[in-house]
């Protein structure tokens, strides 16, 4: 299992509950725009920390 996906099941992963294709939908565009935020503040810090290369 690649880090990805590990980092995406500790955030609750896929799975979720809601009526039609719509809400589902954008429930899993918040997922992955909360995990895309997360990534950035990641990379920010280690850039802050190390200095851009």
């Amino acid at each position: 299992m690649s880090a990805t996906y590990r980092n995406m099941a500790q955030m609750g992963g896929k799975a979720l509950r809601s009526m039609g294709l719509a809400r589902a939908t954008l429930h899993l565009n918040g997922k992955v725009a909360a995990y895309n935020l997360q990534r950035l503040a990641v990379s920010s810090a280690c850039k802050l920390i190390h200095g851009s290369d």
